[in-house]
């Protein structure tokens, strides 16, 4: 009975992580909202779409707000309309896989090594920006050093 529990959580898991990463609403999603159906109930004032929707649009924002605050200079550059897909894409690429978002700017700066949607104006300053603030959640949350 135990792993037919475990296989159960397992697959309401998957189903949720599915549903929740997606970037569009759950709402009018005909997979993804069937889906959760099966396993949100809903109530008196939302759907079960409606229900896990809020935690999809959350999923995105929260994880947005993270690379706006650890990237603000390349946010800066980009300018909003430029930012917001940056952030979509880079976070459907590498979806967080750590239990910290300390980690989710992680792979930005090789990420944007290969991103081919920057303005060609900036888009070298881009990439180097990426880099360069990376550098300094990694500075910041690094070891301390023996003082001189």
């Amino acid at each position: 009975m135990r792993s037919s529990v475990k296989a159960q959580l397992s697959e309401i898991q998957r189903v949720m992580r599915s549903a929740i990463t997606q970037f569009d609403s759950l709402v009018d999603n005909a997979e993804h909202g069937a889906a959760v159906e099966t396993i949100t109930t809903g109530n008196d004032r939302l759907s079960p779409r409606q229900q896990a929707d809020i935690y999809r649009e959350q999923y995105w924002l929260r994880h947005r707000d993270v690379l706006y605050e650890d990237f603000p200079a390349l946010a800066y550059l980009l300018g909003d309309e430029a930012f917001e897909p940056f952030c979509r894409d880079f976070l459907a690429a590498h979806p967080p896989d750590s239990y910290t978002l300390r980690n989710l700017g992680e792979h930005v700066p090789a990420y944007a090594t290969g991103y081919d949607s920057f303005d060609p104006r900036y888009a070298q300053l881009a990439k180097d920006t990426a880099r360069y603030e990376r550098l300094f959640t990694d500075l910041f949350d690094g070891p301390d050093v023996p003082a001189v």
